[in-house]
């Protein structure tokens, strides 16, 4: 029997801690502490940049000042530029990260910009460690130290930390998340699963990209445990209702202000057009209902993907191009007319509509697009070329090799699955910049390194090398209950 026909956490079990798992929690957190150490050499000095916060700090800003979750006439979406003072309810951004900003705009006034870049180092340390813990529960602590020296050696990764957004705290919840359900799997229990549900509520609301790791987890808890032992769909019951509740307050709120039901946030009808319409009239602008065309072009729907992504100064003035002008003179030209007094949500639908109009009557070149959206948030759009787009391609290809070689084990299969639910939206959505792709990052790199540990299997004694260091008990020194809890669901 091969190490992968069984989970990971079995199968190590075998093997001895040879007394070297301080030695690897030691080297990962050095690596963890340099690395966070460097990024606020480079990030710190310049705190007072204030192009490092977009959204979330616009309406932090507004709520600390009293005037609610709201956009400033002038830096609202979907609508043109007015300097007139005026506040508009909004849910443009997620809530968690941005209550936390605007508790440190009222707490630190005029430092707010240097205390949330720390906050933001803090929470990437916070990363880099449950990363560490992911692989080394999951696999061995060498594989949660590789773990860690792959997210170290990703250029864009530490970075996230020295931009004044929701980045670090979604990818800390994610990886959260993750450990919460490996926690769970190990031994089921209603704590456990009520606990999962609350940590997954939480995570959606820093990230919502995360909505869809709710469901499939539910529903994986259910089809597992009915395999295993016989149903258990009250646990996965507790942590789809608990996920909910969780979030319900938030979407309560929404629903109040626009009388619409909205998770955690407003934008797809936005982001998807600008991804699929306003990009693809820039190749085939014939194709386009409107009159108005953008105002550049491009030669294969590959081009005009990646010529919007990344931080390069001209990508940036075409994506800008097709996010304002062209969106707002788009919809003045074909729009119905009660698109005036329609409000942030209703805009955002209304191009949502046009989106999925596109997508039916141009199939190819949407498909044509979404290939190229894919090979972008494998290469990463800051490092599309060289070294970096190598290393962020290797880490995607390594982590779907390892979901395969071990998706007899729920705990990988469970982490697998949420990837191609976080990624699938991107076969519509763009990746404009590397913080989209970067919550999912820890959860690529444990995979990566799950197959790294495959590969030296094929070698006994470099097996041993890459498994030992577990802090779990072997398999043989559980009891019996503790040997069922792990049968249950760990394959």
């Amino acid at each position: 029997m091969t190490v992968f026909t069984r989970s990971p956490i079995q199968v190590l079990g075998h093997f001895k801690d040879t007394g070297k798992l301080p030695w690897y929690r030691a080297a990962a957190f050095l690596v963890s502490v340099g690395v966070v150490a460097r990024t606020g050499i480079v990030g710190l000095p310049g705190w007072q940049n204030t192009e490092r916060g977009w959204e979330a700090l616009w309406i932090a800003q507004a709520l600390a000042g009293g005037k609610g979750f709201s956009f400033p006439s002038e830096r609202r979406w979907l609508f043109d530029v007015v300097y007139d003072g005026g506040f508009h309810p909004t849910a443009w951004a997620d809530p968690i990260y941005t209550f936390c900003l605007a508790g440190i705009i009222r707490m630190f006034g005029d430092y707010h910009q240097l205390a949330a870049l720390i906050f933001n180092l803090v929470l990437l340390l916070a990363v880099f460690g449950l990363t560490y813990r992911l692989g080394e529960r999951l696999i061995s602590a060498p594989a949660g130290l590789m773990a860690v020296l792959a997210l170290a050696l990703i250029r864009n990764f530490p970075l996230i930390a020295n931009q004044i957004n929701n980045v670090a705290m979604a990818t800390t919840l994610v990886v959260l998340s993750a450990l919460m359900m490996l926690n769970f799997l190990e031994k089921p229990s209603y704590r456990r699963s009520g606990a999962l549900g609350l940590v997954l509520g939480l995570t959606v609301l820093a990230c919502p990209a995360a909505q869809l790791f709710i469901p499939v987890t539910a529903i994986a808890v259910a089809i597992w445990g009915w395999r295993k032992l016989g149903p258990t769909v009250p646990q996965a019951i507790l942590v789809f209702v608990v996920a909910a509740l969780t979030m319900l307050p938030w979407t309560a709120r929404n629903y109040l202000v626009f009388g619409k039901f909205i998770p955690v946030r407003n934008g797809i009808g936005q982001i998807t057009f600008v991804s699929v319409v306003a990009t693809a009239g820039t190749v085939a602008p014939d194709k386009l209902r409107s009159h108005v065309k953008p105002p550049w072009n491009a030669s294969t729907p590959r081009e005009a993907v990646v010529r919007t992504t990344g931080g390069d100064r001209l990508n940036l003035v075409r994506r800008m191009a097709l996010e304002k002008e062209f969106q707002l003179d788009y919809a003045k030209d074909i729009a119905p007319p009660e698109y005036a007094s329609m409000d942030e949500f209703q805009r955002d639908a209304w191009l949502l509509q046009e989106t999925k109009a596109f997508l039916v009557a141009n199939p190819v070149l949407s498909v044509q697009l979404a290939m190229a959206k894919i090979e972008v948030f494998i290469r990463t759009g800051e490092s599309f070329y060289g070294r970096g787009a190598l290393l962020a391609g290797g880490v995607c290809l390594l982590a779907a090799l390892g979901g395969l070689l071990a998706i007899r084990s729920p705990a990988v299969l469970a982490l697998t699955l949420w990837i191609v639910v976080f990624v699938g939206p991107f076969l519509l959505i763009t990746p404009f910049f590397y913080r989209y792709r970067a919550p999912i990052e820890p959860l690529l790199v444990v995979l990566a390194a799950l197959t790294f540990c495959r590969v030296l299997k094929l070698g006994s004694h470099k097996q041993q090398v890459c498994m030992e260091g577990r802090d779990t008990p072997p398999i043989n020194q559980i009891s019996r209950a503790e040997k069922g809890s792990y049968s249950k669901y760990m394959g």
